[in-house]
């Protein structure tokens, strides 16, 4: 929405996954009335709900080659995990 003329409507995760693994889709609206209102969500959302800190979110735990793997964790290389 660069020019409040065309919205860009899409479950893409801009990721190497979400755009080269995953079959997600989007929708190109050329809609001045449609734009307005994804806009409106989008500074709604940017002014009243962003927030700079993560607040409740967990933290990311990392552990050095060799060490115990913590509770509730399973280690795994890449190669496992991607297959």
């Amino acid at each position: 929405m660069l020019d409040g003329k065309v919205v860009l409507v899409s479950s893409t995760n801009w990721s190497s996954d979400g755009v080269l693994r995953n079959r997600d889709a989007g929708l190109i609206i050329h809609d001045s009335e449609i734009t307005e209102y994804f806009q409106s969500v989008l500074l709604d959302d940017w002014n009243d709900r962003a927030r700079s800190t993560l607040g409740d979110d967990s933290p990311v735990i990392l552990v050095t080659a060799g060490a115990e793997t913590p509770s509730g964790m399973v280690r795994m290389t890449w190669r496992e995990y991607f297959g």
